[in-house]
C-alpha cells in the first residue's frame, strides 16, 4: 500500500542529523516512518539484506575508504535492491560519464 514505507536517515555527523530532524518536523513528516542513525557509512549497524533501496547524496567522495562504503551498501541491500548515488565528481573513463 502506498505510504507504508520506512526510511532510515544515517549520517556520521550528529549536527547534520539534528538539522534533518528539524526540517522533517517543519515539513510535518510522519516521524513514525523515519529512523535517525548516527553511523559511519563504512561500518553500518544495519542487518544484512534489510533494505530495498539505499541512496547517498554527496557522500561517496567524503568517505575514507570508498570500497568499504560500497561493500556496506551491498551488504545491507536485499537481493534486487536499488542503489542510487548522487555525486558531482568526474567518472573515468569518459564513456561512462553519461
Amino acid at each position: 500500500m502506498e505510504g507504508d514505507g520506512h526510511v532510515t536517515i544515517a549520517d556520521i555527523n550528529s549536527s547534520m542529523l539534528e538539522e534533518g530532524k528539524k526540517r522533517a518536523l517543519n515539513l510535518k513528516l510522519n516521524q513514525d516512518s523515519v529512523s535517525w542513525v548516527e553511523c559511519d557509512a563504512e561500518n553500518l549497524p544495519m542487518e544484512s539484506d534489510s533494505y530495498s533501496a539505499y541512496t547517498i547524496a554527496f557522500g561517496i567522495h567524503n568517505v575514507t575508504h570508498i570500497d568499504k562504503a560500497l561493500d556496506e551498501v551491498y551488504r545491507v541491500l536485499e537481493p534486487g535492491g536499488r542503489f542510487l548515488c548522487l555525486e558531482f565528481s568526474q567518472v573515468n573513463p569518459a564513456a561512462l560519464r553519461w
